[in-house]
């Protein structure tokens, strides 16, 4: 494995944006066949539709959604290109890309795919909301589907900061030096860490670098940031 690396120092913008959300009701018409019949409990920060056979939960808070299919489940093996194609056309037929969200991971055992969210062309990251679109496959239909209803609304401009990210030399040195064994690195990147404001519908895209290691991420922050 190879990492390419830019040579010189990289500026990139910090973005603040106000948020907007994806509405409820338009997501539950596109889960269940018939939202009419549907009951709803609240417990705190979550909000639960259900069924008889399947549930979706929306957490208020983080602004995220979680979908369970259960009559769906189904383990049997599935190639690669049909859980592609066929997780893909379901998002896609409900306008669930309503954000660069990029193909990122392939599970065949699990029978997962996961679409990871972009802007200005580098990966979002965050600690506080989700920022991947998954899918479980079951039975010719999704069985588990896991999003953020949140969308990226108005560009704040007064709040456009720009950032001097360390090279890939210093970047990679202090890797190898202080976080993790270079032979576990699948990629580093410059991508953005996506920071919520609680109190406002404010979002704050920082850009970092991060290291990525079995799907899994992590920030980078040399002293001198």
């Amino acid at each position: 494995l190879s990492l390419f690396l830019p040579k010189e120092d990289t500026e990139v913008f910090q973005y603040t944006y106000f948020v907007e959300e994806v509405s409820q009701e338009e997501l539950t018409k596109a889960m269940f066949t018939d939202a009419s019949i549907l009951q709803k409990t609240v417990e705190g920060n979550l909000e639960k539709y259900f069924d008889n056979m399947s549930s979706m939960t929306f957490d208020t808070t983080l602004k995220t959604v979680d979908y369970v299919n259960g009559p769906a489940e189904n383990i049997s093996m599935e190639p690669a290109a049909k859980l592609v194609n066929d997780t893909f056309n379901f998002v896609n037929d409900h306008g669930g890309f309503n954000a660069d969200f990029r193909l990122n991971a392939i599970d065949i055992d699990q029978k997962l795919v996961d679409y990871q969210l972009f802007f200005q062309g580098h990966p979002v990251y965050s600690t506080s909301t989700l920022t991947r679109i998954s899918t479980i496959l079951g039975d010719n239909r999704l069985f588990r589907y896991r999003r953020p209803y949140y969308e990226l609304e108005t560009d704040i401009t007064t709040e456009k900061i720009k950032k001097e990210l360390a090279n890939g030399a210093q970047i990679m040195s202090f890797i190898e030096e202080q976080i993790v064994s270079p032979d576990t690195i699948e990629d580093v990147v410059i991508g953005y860490l996506l920071i919520q404001d609680q109190n406002t519908r404010l979002f704050v895209l920082e850009p970092n670098w991060f290291v990525i290691s079995g799907n899994s991420w992590s920030r980078i922050t040399p002293p001198s940031e």
